[in-house]
């Protein structure tokens, strides 16, 4: 039991308090407020903060940690062998132990992050959710799983297919695959269900499995779209088989801004700050985030790493907020946005009572000033990160040779 005190907390959903005090029981937030009114119990060990800024710790909604490997040893976002690929799941290609996840939290306070497949495929697999805990042993730290299924329109299916001669080869192709599967998922749902009626035995189809989640809607849609056409077309599917859909990259989301409020969609935003390496993404803009709020939708951004690195994370709602955004919705936008956007907003995203002990101490403020560096990380209600000795292998690696 961990007592966090004389610190200035940023709980995100309720107000800021100036000196304030946590209590974490186990792996939960136990209790919070200012320091004149909170009682520490005499068990309980405590971290005097000195007046540093205490935040929940950051989240990634999109990105492909630990799928790619640095050092150009590894990529594993794509199983491009066949453009429909619904059962392949993110958490087998995962290295939880890779540099970034080490840089994630030590860097910028990142605590959970979303690895998604890659957009090769018109349908990639299904996504991970997992805290920067650096371990050998993935499912000690997953925190969700699978969270969304990704299907990807536009450029990069119709590229990396019709280059080899085959379909998908234009738009066209990619949202009639899309709508040919889940067609073909509705009637294995009917025939599923009759066999139960019957009696008789079925034959179980993995892919089929998880369409049909989608379908029944225990599973939600991520869809790649950068172009508003494409965007549309992930839109009208949505409304044709009843699936629950966001979008990510969201790049011309500014033209569509009617039709995202009419239907309810939210956007991540992601890579910002990459060049505009290709024609769909030549409208990218800073100002899409500020956009989006004023409309008054539910966005996150992301850094969609390694396009660019995911300790870049703050330095791209830092240059949103320069082009519009309040910073508290800079803030929300790697926080309880993030999290709502992942269907985790009840165990992260924010300080709150029962919510995940996920926790990073700031000597500044990390979205007002560059050089804001963490001090501490807990996650889970344990030290990850004490400023001074890691407790993974690659930092104590790296400071072998100092």
């Amino acid at each position: 039991m961990l007592a966090i005190t004389n610190v200035k907390v940023h709980p995100i959903t309720s107000p800021n308090i100036e000196s304030g005090t946590v209590l974490v029981k186990k792996d939960k937030v136990f209790a919070f407020g200012p320091s004149d009114q909170i009682q520490i119990p005499e068990e309980y060990t405590i971290f005097d903060g000195e007046g540093l800024n205490l935040f929940p710790g950051f989240i990634d909604s999109h990105c492909h940690l630990g799928m790619t490997e640095t050092g150009g040893m590894g990529s594993h976002t794509n199983e491009i062998s066949s453009p429909l690929t619904p059962c392949m799941n993110a958490a087998d290609a995962i290295l939880p132990d890779e540099e970034f996840v080490y840089r994630a939290h030590q860097n910028a306070g990142i605590t959970t992050v979303l690895s998604t497949p890659g957009s090769a495929n018109v349908i990639g697999g299904t996504s991970t959710a997992f805290k920067t805990i650096p371990t050998v042993d993935i499912d000690e730290v997953i925190i969700k799983n699978p969270v969304h299924l990704k299907i990807a329109l536009g450029e990069n299916p119709a590229r990396v297919y019709g280059g080899k001669g085959v379909a998908p080869a234009s738009k066209m192709g990619v949202a009639h695959m899309l709508r040919s599967q889940f067609r073909n998922a509705q009637s294995y749902l009917a025939k599923k269900q009759k066999s139960a009626q019957e009696n008789k035995d079925f034959d179980i189809q993995e892919d089929m499995e998880v369409l049909g989640q989608v379908l029944n809607r225990t599973l939600n849609v991520e869809a790649h779209a950068h172009n508003y056409e494409d965007m549309l077309t992930a839109i009208r599917i949505k409304e044709e088989f009843g699936i629950r859909l966001h979008i990510v990259h969201g790049t011309e989301a500014f033209k569509i801004i009617d039709q995202l409020r009419k239907h309810n969609i939210a956007i991540t935003f992601s890579p910002q700050l990459s060049v505009a390496s290709k024609k769909e993404n030549r409208f990218k803009t800073l100002r899409s985030a500020a956009m989006m709020a004023k409309a008054g939708l539910l966005f996150a951004i992301s850094t969609d790493h390694p396009v660019y690195p995911i300790d870049l994370l703050l330095i791209d709602a830092a240059l949103s907020m320069r082009e519009g955004l309040s910073l508290q919705q800079t803030l929300e936008s790697i926080t309880i946005n993030a999290a709502k956007i992942l269907g985790l907003e009840n165990c992260i995203g924010s300080i709150e009572v029962g919510k995940d002990a996920d926790l990073v101490l700031w000597k500044d403020h990390p979205i007002l000033h560059t050089q804001a560096k963490v001090e501490r990380v807990l996650i889970n209600g344990e030290w990850i990160y004490t400023g001074q000795k890691s407790h993974g292998q690659f930092e104590s690696y790296v400071r072998s040779f100092e």
